[in-house]
């Protein structure tokens, strides 16, 4: 890929959740032609996949596209979630240099990423948790949106919901035991008809 600029020299962090865990909102992280060129670069040159996973006993494609990657210079990174299990690929150099400035704000380091398009608002995500074991206890789960706009849910236990749309450029932050206590989730939406990239970046033990 050719190399680009990617990063903003001050952040506005917006805390949205403190209860059983936290949830952060940096709504600048990027520039807005920093994210749009970083969007089209990983929409046209990123080999993306549509896979199946495993619910509630059945195979199903995911209602959108993804790739995985991550620094496999140290050995090899995989990932299992619903029946599925992904190996990274290496990653590039702006998705190197991101980690590192995600990790030095996020103070964890990240070493995979999961990349996931949403073609238009008929690609969703449905309620779920991060919870996997290899994120390890309380994982922080850093989550960079590209592209369109779209309202993200989320959901306690008890029932407690709170809704915030990610605009292009945008970073979010979960963590603590927030994948204890909350799901959360990317709904289907008539009223978008453009594509989002969304980067979540974890560490994988």
């Amino acid at each position: 890929m050719k190399q680009i600029s990617l990063f903003s020299d001050s952040y506005m962090k917006i805390p949205l959740i403190s209860k059983d865990g936290s949830v952060n909102y940096y709504p600048d992280f990027l520039h807005k032609n920093q994210s749009d060129a970083l969007f089209s670069q990983l929409k046209r040159q990123l080999p993306w996949q549509q896979r199946s996973i495993r619910i509630f006993g059945r195979q199903v494609l995911q209602p959108r596209l993804l790739y995985f990657a991550g620094n496999v210079n140290k050995g090899k990174i995989i990932y299992s979630y619903s029946g599925d299990s992904l190996t990274a690929y290496q990653w590039s150099v702006e998705i190197e240099q991101l980690a590192e400035r995600i990790s030095t704000l996020a103070q964890v380091q990240f070493n995979a990423v999961l990349i996931n398009y949403y073609r238009d608002g008929n690609d969703s995500m449905g309620w779920h948790a991060d919870d996997e074991p290899q994120l390890g206890h309380n994982p922080q789960i850093a989550s960079l949106t590209l592209g369109a706009e779209r309202p993200f849910k989320l959901r306690h236990l008890d029932g407690e919901t709170h809704s915030v749309n990610l605009q292009s450029g945008s970073l979010l932050m979960m963590g603590g035991c927030l994948q204890h206590f909350w799901k959360h989730a990317l709904p289907k939406t008539r009223k978008i008809n453009q594509g989002r990239i969304n980067l979540t970046f974890r560490k994988i033990y």
